[in-house]
């Protein structure tokens, strides 16, 4: 696995792997709030499903991951995430198949 990932890492362009460094060597450290919402440069919230963006939802999940341990591993006795449910219009019409409504969101 590891070798695979070591692989991977040098397909990288040399801004996007300075990006990355910059993003867990600095950034992420500073995160005390995450606002948990999965969108794109396409899209301000990828669609739900089978619709959805699975490479975004894998960056944001690995994202929140660091941001969580960095937490942890600081010391620190909570993590703050306000997640983001949006109505179905935030995904693009295309994706809305049915009603939408608040009663029906809290009831997920």
């Amino acid at each position: 696995a590891l070798a695979e990932a070591a692989r991977r890492e040098e397909e990288v362009p040399p801004g996007v792997a300075a990006e990355r460094r910059w993003l867990h060597g600095e950034a992420y450290l500073a995160v005390e709030h995450v606002h948990a919402r999965i969108g794109s440069g396409q899209s301000a919230q990828t669609p739900p499903g089978e619709d959805a963006d699975w490479n975004a939802v894998r960056a944001h999940v690995a994202m929140w991951r660091t941001v969580w341990g960095n937490l942890s591993a600081s010391g620190a006795r909570e993590a703050i995430v306000t997640p983001e449910y949006g109505p179905g219009y935030f995904t693009g019409q295309s994706c809305v198949t049915k009603e939408w409504s608040p009663e029906a969101l809290w009831g997920q």
